[in-house]
This record gives structure tokens, C-alpha cells and sequence, in this order.
């Protein structure tokens, strides 16, 4: 071997070895100029080697570089007997798709490597081309590996770059470039070990592309990687490689480009025929498999809040400047608060309504503590998108810090509010946002419910526990009556329960569960419950203070299936009788509750447009209510102290002949008329038949052909209005006619079947 340093004395810069065989000729695999050891612009000295055991060699030096701060370094390279060992990427190639480019390359073959990428309009063939072109990320070891996936399964898995490619080599590297304009651009990496340069040597063809890639601005796509069995049940895995900067089509999700996160999905089952679809986030620490479960037969999709040093972002996301690869760091004191993970997960939400067979219109949200939080604000985020949600032992106001038990995890200076702090600054700052409005806003839920108070938030079902220090309980206080003040609809419960502790606190436990949201829709409009007389009383948030055990609006339901017509709008109340691990909790037999109709379809009312509402006691069909209501500025109309009975109370705000609902004791319709309760229809419907006289009546179903499909309703019918289930449910998607005939007058209504 022999060391160039001699050739040029004692000290020297650069440093190279050479390889020579024994004849004196330069080995085979080693350039004619040698193996740049050492490039730095210093003094190298005292070059030596020594064998290590496998037929190469150890070389080392001293070297100034440092020498005003820690005086003299040493410095040394192993190299290899077949050649340097590599210390740059290598086959470096590009895949384009879905407006996004995955490169890949083979590693050094050590650990310990810093990555970086580069893009450049024109071809990069030199040291001088590397220095002109834009980093564009730095991804570290590892690069390669699903290490969420891995660690859950406990094997290791690789990354697919394509649903159709096989899973990475464990010695590739892997960066995803998402462009934000449509462009032909070159490519190259490099590779820096650890305590050394950065290897700048560039080589057409092997770290850097030879050809150009075409790139185009398109929405991304989560990539598929594998089916897996978890509880006993098929789940797919997806992977989103996130960006920093946002495209027309894509939000920026990060501050670190090319960050994974994976998504589960389990399929409804086919034998059941269910195209609804639970999301459910994995709380904190948690994996998203960590919680593929509880959905038997119904879709599940579900993601997690993992970051590669800190413990998630309250769902919601991080400070621009936030470094994530350290698990402690001061809090920001200006600049912007990206809402980086509300981003992803309404992408993700949106990718899912698109790319499976669901029911869009029947999607919810569950979680359990940070979860649960996460599945109230989607919400807000997306009340178009989320039919209804469940929360339990949520956190609904990340800007509140004055719980009255001292060490509450949001107190100043306790576990949550340190980590809040450090991800979006002091609450005192209140640090503007990417979406427009101040961060403590934006995740402050009781206040969102009057900056949204135009907007139906879809209803919340939350079950919250008065002992919960983790999460809270006098902030629930407040939540509960910002969401009645500004007629949102919600259903709330709370006991004695303890975060992470036992079940015996968790009295409302036979309630819990997502099969409560499946009456709602997101193309089916509900009442908005406030003030009821039957609610107990949460207190204000101290310990002492109200029932231990409570419910606001539970003791209330109502009929799924309301009239929403462009003339008015109905629906039944009834009584809703409670089941507690304590025992029964019986609803009293008659109550008084506000009712604002929210999300409707057809029923919109202009603001100071009036309209006659009553209030039929079903027992014996007598109007117990009745009045003139008026449209407030919003256009919302709110019926107050709505009497409830036993028997049921139906409410009708409207024209009750366009709304085709019966006209209790007072009234008789004058002709036969047919209404829809909803058209199109999606699952169960219902007509009602308003029969001027006693006799026989008949109701059919025919298709397009004029063939029956089926008798809804034939025989003796009495003066009135009666409701007619269609059947809609067992029927296939298309178009019908619901004929209603009583000896003397005959009524058609057209009918559209959705599947």
C-alpha cells in the first residue's frame, strides 16, 4: 500500500491511498489517482496504516481542522481489499407517480450515515453541478423500514414504494419528493459518515440520475404495502409519505419532507352488505393497529399520531420551526403553527371516501382520551364529511389551564401543557396558524362551536369522567353549555371514572360503544337538543359541586326518520329510559326540551322568515302546542320547551300539508295526498298517506315498467295521515313510483333508491 502523504511530506492536503500489487502495478478496482482518504482544506500529518484482519487496511492521520478549539484531531478510514469501501450512495433511480417521486439508492454499507437530496433543472455531473442544485431533504438511516409496522408485528417489514413493487432492501435509502409545479428536473445523493464530511463526488449514473425525470403535479396517493391478519381479521396497510410545502392538490403535512404514516383499513364485512365506515384514531403512544377493532362487520379505518421523537400533537399539529427528531426543545416565541396532522387526516379521510366502496354519507369517528379528542375535532374539521362521533374521557379545550384539581395534566407546568407548549408556544402568545385563526382558537372545541354556529357540527356523544385529572372535567362544563348556547347538537354524559384506571367508576360503560351513531347520516338532518328539564346538573367544574352521575340530552330521542321538505320540517320525540352499571336510570314520563332542527336537506329557512310549529301528543292525537316561530339570523328556527311524553310528541314546524305528516285531532286532510319523508333514499325510507275518509286503501311500489314490486300497504284504512315504510332498504339502486290509491282518487310520488 502506498500512502501519497509521503510524496509530499510530513503535513499534507488532501490525503489519498493507493492499492499496488506485488509487481508494483496498481490493484484491480482502484483508481489511477488513488482513494481520497481525507479532502478537508487542512493540514493532515503522521499518515500511518495497519492491517484489519480481513485483507484491507485501517489508515489513519492527525489532523488541524479543529486545531483553534480542540487542538489536534485523529482521524482514520478503513478500506477495503477489494477496493474503498463505499462511502457514498450508490444506483440511485427514480420512480414517478401520483405526483410524487420516490427515489431510492443503496447505503454505504455501514450505519451511522446522514442522506441528503438533491433537484436541479439541468443535468448534475459534477462536484460544481451538486453546489448550484437545492437540497431537498435529509432522511436518516433506516429510511427503508416500516419501524411502526415492525415493532407492533415484531418482524421486520419494508417499505413498497408501489402497490405493484416488492417491499426495500435493507441497504436502500429512500427519499419522496412531492413537486409543487409540473417540471423535468435531475436528481442526485450524498452521503456523510458520522463525524466526517459530506461525500460531494458525484458519478452520473450511479448517485446521480443520468436521465431526467418527467414530474407532474397530481393528488397523492397513500401506497398500499401489504394485507395483514390482526385479531384474527384481514387489515391493509397504507403508507403516506407527507411534504412540507403544499401543491394545488396535496397540503403540506410536515415540516420535515418525505415523513411516513401509516393508515389501516379492515373492510366491512361482504355477507352484511355494510358500507359504513368507523374512523378511529390511535391515541397516544399508540400504533394504529393498536385499535383495529370494535367494528364487527362495518368499515374501519384508522391512523396515529406518532412523530419520530415526541409523543404526538394533540392530533392537530406542530410550530414551523419544531424540530422532530428531539424529544425536548424551548418553546417557539413567534412565527406560524401548522395544523400539519388535522391536514393529513382529513386527507386521508378524503383518499378513503373516494378510493372505497363505503357509504360516504355514513362515516363516524370514536376514540378513547387523546382519541377521543381527535375524534371531536374532526367534527369541526370536516362536519360535511362526519355523520356523528363518540368521545370517551376526551379533552375538548386545549387553550384551558384552570382545572380546579391542582394537578391536572393541563395545569400550567404540568406533563400536557409543557408538551403543548413546546408544539405551539405559550398560551399567552397564542401563536397565529396556517388556517387562519389563533392556535388556542383552533383547538379550543367550546369555542369553535360559536365561531361554527352557521355550520352544523355534526352531534357528539361523549362519555366524561368528574375524577379525570389527565384529561379534565371542568373544561367538559363549559363545552357542554357552549354546544347548547349556540344550538349544536350533543349528547353527554359523565360519572366518577378516573383516566387509565378500572372499569367500576365508568358507570355509563353499557352505553359506550359506536353502535349509538349509526342513526345519524350525513344526508339526514337532526334536532339539536338544548335545555332539557330532565338533564342533571355538571356543576361548575369544581369536585363538590353537582351530580356525580349525569346525563344532558340523554334522556332524549327522537325518530331517524324526520320529514325535512322545503315547507317545513318534523320529527317524534320520545322518552329515552337509561342503562347504567348501577342499574336502570328511567327518563321521566314527560319533559320540556329545545329542538333546532340541524343540517337539513330541503327545510331552509331565510332569517325573519316565519313559520306555525306544533306539538301533537301521539297517545291520543291532540295538539298540546302550538305557535309562530321565527327564523333568527342565521336562519335557524329553535322550538323552546317542546313538550315530551311517554307515547311520543310529534313535532312540525311548516306547512303541514307539504309536509305530509297527521293533522292530530283538529284537522282532516280534504284530498289524498302522498309525501316522501326523503327522496332520493338510502337505506330505510317511509311515505305518508293523508286518506280523506274511512274505507279501503292501497299503497304499491312499481319500477320503471309499470311492474309491482311490491303492496306496501292494502286494506281498511281510517281518515288521516298514516306512515308507510317503502321497504327502500332490500330494494336495488333506481328509479321507482309509489302509487296511493283509495277507491276514488289515485296519487303518484316519484321515488330515487340509492345504494
Amino acid at each position: 500500500m502506498e500512502r501519497r502523504a509521503r510524496l509530499r511530506g510530513r503535513r499534507t492536503r488532501p490525503l489519498y491511498a493507493q492499492r499496488l500489487g506485488a509487481d508494483g502495478a496498481i490493484a484491480a478496482g482502484w483508481d489511477a489517482d488513488g482513494f481520497a482518504l481525507c479532502r478537508n482544506a487542512s493540514e493532515q500529518a503522521q499518515p500511518a496504516i495497519t492491517a484489519d484482519g480481513s485483507g484491507g487496511v485501517i489508515a489513519a492521520w492527525t489532523d488541524l481542522r479543529n486545531f483553534a478549539t480542540s487542538d489536534v484531531d485523529l482521524y482514520a478510514n478503513r478500506l477495503g481489499a477489494d477496493g474503498p469501501l463505499p462511502t457514498q450512495i450508490r444506483n440511485l433511480a427514480a420512480l414517478h407517480h401520483d405526483g410524487q417521486t420516490f427515489l431510492t439508492g443503496t447505503a454505504p454499507a455501514t450505519t451511522g450515515y446522514i442522506y441528503r437530496f438533491y433537484r436541479s433543472d439541468s443535468p448534475i455531473t459534477s462536484t460544481a453541478d451538486l453546489a448550484n442544485a437545492t437540497m431537498i431533504g435529509s432522511p436518516m438511516d433506516s429510511s427503508w423500514c416500516a419501524e411502526r409496522l415492525s415493532q407492533f408485528m415484531g418482524r421486520t417489514y419494508a417499505y413498497c414504494i408501489d402497490s405493484l413493487a416488492a417491499p426495500l432492501d435493507s441497504m436502500q435509502v429512500l427519499f419522496v419528493a412531492t413537486p409543487t409545479q409540473n417540471r423535468t428536473v435531475w436528481y442526485a445523493a450524498t452521503a456523510q459518515a458520522a463525524d466526517a464530511e459530506e461525500n460531494v463526488t458525484v458519478t452520473p449514473g450511479d448517485n446521480a440520475l443520468a436521465a431526467p425525470v418527467q414530474e407532474f403535479v397530481s393528488r397523492p396517493r397513500p401506497v398500499f404495502q401489504r394485507e395483514i391478519r390482526v385479531h384474527d381479521q384481514p387489515t391493509r396497510m397504507y403508507t403516506l409519505w407527507t411534504a412540507a410545502e403544499e401543491t394545488s392538490f396535496f397540503p403540506a403535512m410536515s415540516n420535515r419532507p418525505s415523513l411516513p404514516f401509516d393508515c389501516a383499513i379492515r373492510p366491512g364485512y361482504t355477507a352484511l352488505d355494510s358500507t359504513s365506515m368507523l374512523v378511529r384514531p390511535a391515541t397516544r403512544n399508540l400504533y394504529c393497529l393498536d385499535v383495529i377493532w370494535w367494528t364487527p362487520g362495518h368499515w374501519l379505518m384508522s391512523f396515529d399520531d406518532l412523530l419520530p421523537a415526541v409523543q404526538g400533537s394533540f392530533y392537530f399539529g406542530w410550530h414551523e420551526g419544531f424540530d422532530l427528531t428531539l424529544a425536548h426543545q424551548a418553546p417557539p416565541t413567534g412565527g406560524i403553527v401548522h395544523d400539519y396532522t388535522r391536514q393529513r387526516i382529513v386527507y386521508m379521510l378524503g383518499w378513503a371516501r373516494r378510493n372505497f366502496p363505503i357509504d360516504t354519507t355514513r362515516v363516524y369517528a370514536f376514540g378513547y382520551s387523546l382519541a377521543g379528542a381527535a375524534a371531536a375535532t374532526l367534527t369541526y374539521a370536516a362536519p360535511e364529511w362526519i355523520a356523528g362521533a363518540q368521545s370517551v374521557s376526551g379533552h375538548y379545550d386545549f387553550s384551558y389551564s384552570t382545572e380546579p384539581v391542582a394537578n391536572s395534566s393541563f395545569n400550567p407546568g404540568q406533563y400536557y401543557d409543557l408538551l403543548e407548549t413546546e408544539l405551539w408556544g405559550s398560551k399567552a402568545l397564542n401563536l397565529p396558524t396556517s388556517a387562519g385563526r389563533r392556535v388556542y382558537e383552533l383547538t379550543n372545541l367550546s369555542y369553535m362551536s360559536g365561531a361554527m354556529e352557521p355550520v352544523a357540527v355534526p352531534p357528539l356523544v361523549s362519555f366524561d369522567g368528574r375524577q379525570d385529572t389527565a384529561m379534565g372535567w371542568a373544561e367538559k362544563v363549559n363545552y357542554y353549555r357552549a354546544m347548547q348556547y349556540h344550538r349544536q347538537g350533543g349528547t353527554f354524559f359523565w360519572d366518577q371514572h378516573v383516566h387509565n384506571t378500572d372499569l367500576s367508576l365508568m358507570y355509563w360503560l353499557p352505553l359506550i360503544g359506536p353502535s349509538s351513531l349509526w342513526r345519524f347520516a350525513t344526508d339526514r338532518s337532526f334536532p339539536a337538543l338544548s335545555n332539557c328539564s330532565a338533564d342533571q346538573d355538571p356543576g361548575d367544574g369544581t369536585p363538590a359541586s353537582g351530580d356525580t352521575l349525569g346525563t344532558i340530552n340523554g334522556y332524549v330521542q327522537w325518530d331517524s326518520l324526520l320529514v325535512d321538505q322545503p315547507g317545513g320540517w318534523s320529527t317524534t320525540l320520545r322518552p329515552r329510559d337509561l342503562v347504567s352499571s348501577l342499574g336502570p336510570k328511567p327518563a321521566p314520563d314527560s319533559f320540556t326540551v329545545d329542538v333546532t332542527p340541524r343540517r337539513q336537506q330541503a327545510f331552509h329557512p331565510l332569517p325573519g322568515q316565519t313559520f306555525p310549529w306544533r306539538t301533537m301528543r301521539i297517545d291520543d292525537d291532540a295538539i298540546v302546542q302550538s305557535g309562530v316561530v321565527v327564523a333568527d339570523s342565521l336562519g335557524r328556527v329553535t322550538i323552546e320547551a317542546v313538550r315530551v311524553y311517554r307515547g311520543g310528541s310529534l313535532l312540525s314546524i311548516g306547512d303541514e300539508s307539504l309536509l305530509g305528516v297527521p293533522g292530530g285531532t283538529a284537522s282532516r286532510p280534504a284530498r289524498l295526498t302522498l309525501s316522501l319523508a326523503r327522496n332520493p333514499v338510502r337505506g330505510a325510507g317511509d311515505a305518508f298517506v293523508s286518506w280523506t275518509h274511512a274505507g279501503e286503501g292501497r299503497v304499491d311500489l312499481l319500477d320503471v315498467t309499470g311492474r309491482r314490486v311490491a303492496t306496501l300497504q292494502h286494506g281498511p284504512v281510517a281518515a288521516g295521515t298514516s306512515r308507510v315504510a317503502l321497504g327502500s332498504h332490500a330494494l336495488r339502486p333506481g328509479l321507482y313510483w309509489v302509487v296511493a290509491s283509495d277507491g276514488r282518487d289515485r296519487v303518484t310520488k316519484r321515488v330515487v333508491v340509492l345504494r
